[in-house]
């Protein structure tokens, strides 16, 4: 008997004011339909005409069991009880014309409320859950009606005595003890635990959860947190699937395998909870027929033969390998619903979180008014909100605040230290977890921020396999959530009322919480490195781009793998690159990376798919294309290729000298002078922001006459190579001496050499130029260089000294007083010391003169320039 049940509920106490709500709404509702039955018998029939239909007379009789008594024998006046509220009220508009005026006008101004009433009042009668919104719904159909006494007495008796006396509808309810008859299927779903306040809607959730009852798959779990309303969710969907009849099922089976319950004060166990998975099996098979085959045998036979939606409340507590095979394997048309604050596995899953802050503070101010906490009254939004928030927006401990506010505790000294509420709502989800997820977890709680699997890693000194495994568990029980604070990685915090239990409850050294601190600091400061080298130097093969601080912990493992490579351990290489892989998936610098090793290896087809890969992930990037480029050059020849690629690289970075050297490189290797010659010319246009590259674009040009001119000679073309010759002289007439170095004199050489092939006037005038400018460098630097008769003559290359002399000039970026960097376009940039150079020399450095040095090497690998020299 539902009545029972509430009394019963009543006298346990912490439970009075939801049978005190719900047994008022029953007596109301009650002497509501009392009332429209006074109204309908005051209602005059004719002799031909009949009160009710023979529908209405049906339903009737079967509602008040009238079996011994025929249909005609009964008065329809006497059957009026056996009607719900709807069916009355659809009788008296029928017969609205029989009513006074202003009585028919008050029923027929109702409509609305009395049709949304009908639920309403079914699920009151029949002892199913109400939404928070039923209530109000309720409460206010009899805050209304009373508004006219006389057509409502009965009602406006009753609510006053309500009011008066709450405890007077204790008394008036026995009389409204339902028979117990049963319709529908079998069922056993317990009464909800939130019965006081209303069930608190969330329809998204409910229509999730009724769909995929409803689809085929046949293990669903409700999944979620402890205190997020998965029992609560999922009653009122089976609720719900019981009025809508729309189900198929023969019987919804619910057990229960919660082992405890929070109160204001403690975890509470409950006497003759399931314990065991056994257990479990055995209260289902006891529900139904008894013989003597084992529980587990009984149970799928149960769902084998019939179509049962079994439900298993509180997985956690009774999960093991029997519950597993079991679920891998459902009989029949049968279906599981789990409940649970660890995943099964395998199975379809409805993630239950806690509310949104709007809906935990609705539902707040709901428990105030219910539990009528007057020190909670008045409070604001902003004083709610921060209640909500320490207690993880979870609607259990909202409500055991609340309990715990109504019965004299400060809402302060609740939610100061809710180590029992975390305890409670965590414990299980807890002690499901790998030793390696909880170090993760440890580790996360210390620092300060949201972070990327690669900076726990770095942290924490772990492997990145190992963290990888450890995440996809965290993220499987639902403790980190992901958050967007860099859109070029994937970061992760601890969910805050997670991070609350392990702050409180897990015990976490002082000494480790310094190392994870002390470790993670040091991330900024290689983060901001590697975006400096970035930026200075773009298109080196050495500079890696970072846009994260991940990325920059990255760079450091790549770093490594290219030191191997370098050894040629390229196994060790390949294996630090595989791991990288693992926590930066998409990052484009390992794939250029795993390029270079594979290079270096000569493995080009590996080498060519990794720069393909690099360039998908970020297509905004030049340097990659400039890289595949030259890659395509040096390791296939293939010039037309790397032209295309250095066309991509320069429409994202037209100005970039380095893009436009190779793009030139690669035209005039494809003898495409006129390609080449456009490249060269828009470098000159732009200007050159360093002596190295005025140096670089000289040679080019250069190559560019002698390579043009050595294909116009082969061809016979006459006219063209005076034209070319032309140029080359008009070029040579305005050549600075001080900007030829050895490499850019081995090229005026050969290219001296090319052009004595030549039979014009034009040509032999451009030889003896070429001569004199050889000549006079030799002179000027006779220990830089030494340009053999007879070599020429042979037509072989410059010879070089065995003391070799460079070309440069001071740079601006990174001098100082004391020392500077000479850079040139065929050496490194090189230290130079002030106290080793003239002091007239070092003046005219600082103002951009040219001067020669040699390079001395050091014991620990640096390069300083010696006897420095100005370019007359």
């Amino acid at each position: 008997m539902y009545l029972l049940v509430l009394i019963e509920n009543i006298e346990t106490g912490g439970r009075a004011l939801a049978s005190y709500q719900r047994i008022a709404l029953f007596v109301f509702f009650d002497s509501i339909e009392k009332d429209m039955i006074k109204t309908l018998r005051g209602v005059t029939i004719a002799d031909d005409e009949r009160l009710l239909s023979d529908d209405e007379r049906t339903k009737a009789l079967s509602r008040i069991a009238q079996d011994e008594v025929s249909n005609d024998n009964v008065l329809d006046v006497e059957l009026l009880q056996g009607l719900d509220i709807g069916d009355k009220y659809s009788t008296i508009l029928r017969h609205k014309h029989k009513l006074p005026t202003s009585l028919r006008s008050h029923y027929l101004a109702k409509r609305s409320e009395f049709e949304r009433s009908i639920s309403v009042r079914n699920s009151v009668m029949h002892g199913r859950p109400l939404t928070i919104d039923e209530y109000g719904r309720a409460f206010a159909l009899a805050g209304d009606l009373i508004k006219s006494p006389g057509i409502w007495p009965t009602l406006t008796e009753t609510f006053k005595q309500y009011h008066d006396d709450p405890q007077s509808v204790m008394r008036l309810a026995v009389a409204f003890i339902e028979d117990g008859s049963f319709s529908g299927v079998f069922n056993n779903l317990p009464t909800p635990d939130y019965d006081d306040t209303g069930f608190f809607p969330r329809p998204a959730l409910e229509k999730e959860l009724k769909k995929k009852i409803l689809a085929r798959h046949p293990v669903i779990t409700v999944l979620g947190d402890g205190g997020n309303g998965k029992t609560a969710i999922t009653l009122q969907t089976l609720y719900g699937l019981l009025d809508s009849n729309d189900h198929g099922f023969d019987a919804i089976v619910w057990v229960s395998a919660k082992s405890s319950k929070l109160t204001t004060a403690e975890i509470e166990r409950i006497e003759d909870a399931i314990n065991s998975s056994l257990e479990m099996f055995e209260a289902v098979a006891g529900l139904f027929e008894q013989n003597d085959l084992p529980a587990l045998e009984r149970v799928r036979k149960l769902l084998e033969f019939n179509k049962i939606l079994l439900v298993i409340d509180n997985l956690e507590t009774i999960l093991d390998e029997s519950v597993r095979s079991f679920a891998q394997d459902v009989p029949g048309s049968s279906k599981i619903i789990f409940t649970s604050r660890v995943p099964l596995g395998a199975d379809l899953t409805v993630q239950i979180d806690a509310f949104s802050e709007k809906e935990a503070i609705s539902y707040l101010r709901i428990l105030i008014s219910v539990y009528n906490i007057a020190g909670l009254k008045k409070a604001t939004n902003e004083e709610l909100r921060l209640y909500v928030s320490r207690l993880g927006h979870k609607p259990l401990l909202l409500k055991w605040f609340a309990l715990g506010v109504s019965s004299g505790l400060t809402p302060h000294s609740i939610i100061r230290n809710p180590k029992t509420a975390l305890h409670f709502c965590m414990e299980n989800v807890f002690s499901s977890l790998s030793q390696n997820a909880k170090k993760i977890l440890s580790i996360m709680a210390q620092l300060p921020s949201s972070v990327s699997p690669i900076i726990v890693q770095h942290v924490g000194e772990l492997s990145a396999k190992d963290v990888e495994s450890a995440f996809a568990e965290l993220i499987q029980f639902a403790i980190l959530e992901q958050t967007t604070e860099n859109k070029l990685e994937t970061s992760y915090q601890i969910k805050p009322f997670a991070k609350s239990y392990i702050v409180r409850v897990l015990n976490i050294s002082l000494d480790d919480s310094k190392l994870f601190l002390a470790k993670y600091r040091t991330i900024e400061g290689t983060y901001q490195a590697e975006r400096g080298a970035a930026a200075h130097d773009l298109f080196n093969l050495r500079t890696f781009v970072v846009r994260s601080k991940s990325e920059a912990l990255a760079v450091q493992k790549l770093r490594r793998a290219l030191a191997a490579a370098n050894n040629e351990n390229f196994d060790e290489a390949f294996d630090i690159i595989e791991d990288t892989k693992i926590a930066n998936p998409d990052y484009f610098e390992v794939y250029r990376c795993e390029a270079l090793v594979a290079f270096k290896q000569s493995d080009h087809v590996r080498a060519s798919t990794a720069y393909q890969t690099a360039i998908e992930l970020d297509q905004t990037q030049p340097q990659l294309y400039f890289f595949y480029g030259g890659f395509l050059m040096r390791a296939y020849s293939d010039f037309r290729g790397a032209a295309d690629q250095f066309d991509l690289a320069l429409k994202l970075s037209p100005n970039a000298p380095e893009i436009l050297r190779e793009a030139a490189r690669s035209k005039l290797y494809d003898l495409d002078f006129a390609g080449a010659q456009a490249h060269v010319t828009r470098a000159r246009e732009i200007g050159f922001s360093t002596f190295r590259f005025e140096t670089i674009f000289t040679d080019l040009q250069i190559q560019i006459f002698a390579r043009k001119i050595e294909f116009l000679t082969n061809r016979d073309n006459g006219d063209a190579i005076v034209v070319t010759a032309l140029e080359m002289r008009q070029f040579l007439s305005a050549l600075k001496p001080g900007i030829v170095d050895a490499t850019l004199a081995e090229h005026l050489v050969r290219a001296k050499r090319i052009i004595s092939r030549t039979s014009n006037e034009i040509g032999y005038q451009l030889v003896v130029e070429l001569t004199s400018l050889l000549d006079s460098l030799e002179a000027a630097r006779p220990s830089f260089l030494q340009v053999g008769r007879k070599s020429e003559i042979r037509e072989e290359s410059l010879t070089i000294s065995d003391i070799r002399r460079y070309t440069g000039r001071m740079k601006v970026q990174g001098r100082k007083p004391t020392f500077a960097f000479l850079e040139c376009a065929d050496a490194e940039d090189t230290f130079v010391s002030r106290s080793t150079v003239a002091a007239a020399i070092w003046g005219s450095m600082i103002k951009g003169a040219t001067v020669t040095y040699s390079i001395a090497v050091l014991e620990d690998g640096r390069r300083k320039a010696l006897d420095v020299a100005l370019v007359d």
